[in-house]
């Protein structure tokens, strides 16, 4: 049982600045604690909201399998840990975030501006399709996030990336400071260090070419079968009409 559980009164708790209440089974509400800056409720099941937590600055909600759509505001947030949280689908506006674990969230399909953000873990976000632009980023993990098609075009701090595993991800924006990258799984990125993608659209060529050759011979074959070809070919002004009546002039010669 956690130090909330066991508190009578919420006014025992008014300036408490540090709570732990990790995997507790029994908590389903917390109060509200208008003093609290780090707050670690990670993997309690029946949570379902947050309070308003205005000088929080560190918050770990993660696993918190039932907790709501939404967080609340959370101005002086600067990190955010709420991985595995399935039924998330957006998160507010955080100014002064620098690291944010919105990992394997999978409902989650948009994130907001965040202007200071450092790190960023949303690997595993299938409905995830965009990053904001994200200026002083410096890791990026969004590997397996199948709908992602495009990174932002200003990242000029990214030291590490990793993009494996996004299959519609296609183009990557300048990163002169990038010192660690992967991208296994990647069919589709046009990078220089990226041999899969040439082997691909060497495959892709070779099939279209394939298909417009038989696409063609299909045409042509269903053509000649036909009874437009027939009058064409067989006209008197044409080589088969030309073929025929010399040889109906060599039968009647016979």
């Amino acid at each position: 049982m956690c130090i909330v559980c066991e508190s009578k009164t919420p006014s025992d708790l008014s300036n408490l600045q540090t709570l732990d209440c990790d995997n507790c089974p029994l908590i389903t509400a917390l109060p509200d604690l208008p003093n609290l800056q780090t707050l670690d409720c990670s993997g309690c099941p029946r949570i379902t909201t947050l309070p308003d937590l205005s000088h929080l600055q560190i918050l770990d909600c993660s696993r918190c399998l039932r907790l709501t759509t939404t967080l609340p505001d959370l101005l002086n947030l600067q990190r955010l840990y709420c991985s595995n949280c399935p039924l998330i689908t957006t998160l507010p506006d955080l100014p002064n975030l620098q690291i944010l674990d919105c990992s394997r969230c999978l409902r989650l399909t948009t994130l907001p501006d965040l202007p200071n953000l450092q790190i960023l873990y949303c690997y595993m976000c299938p409905l995830l399709t965009t990053v904001p632009t994200l200026p002083y980023l410096q890791t990026l993990y969004c590997n397996n996030c199948l709908l992602l098609t495009t990174l932002p075009d200003d990242l000029p701090r990214l030291q590490n990336l990793d993009c494996s595993g996004c299959p519609m991800l296609t183009t990557l924006p300048k990163l002169p400071n990038l010192r660690t990258f992967y991208y296994d799984q990647c069919p589709w990125l046009n990078h220089p260090l990226n041999l899969e993608y040439q082997e691909n659209l060497n495959r892709l060529l070779l099939l279209q070419r394939w298909c417009r050759k038989n696409f063609k011979y299909f045409v042509f074959n269903r053509w000649i079968q036909s009874e437009e070809f027939a009058q064409f070919f067989y006209a008197p002004d044409q080589w088969g009409g030309f073929c025929s009546k010399k040889t109906l002039e060599r039968m009647m010669m016979m």
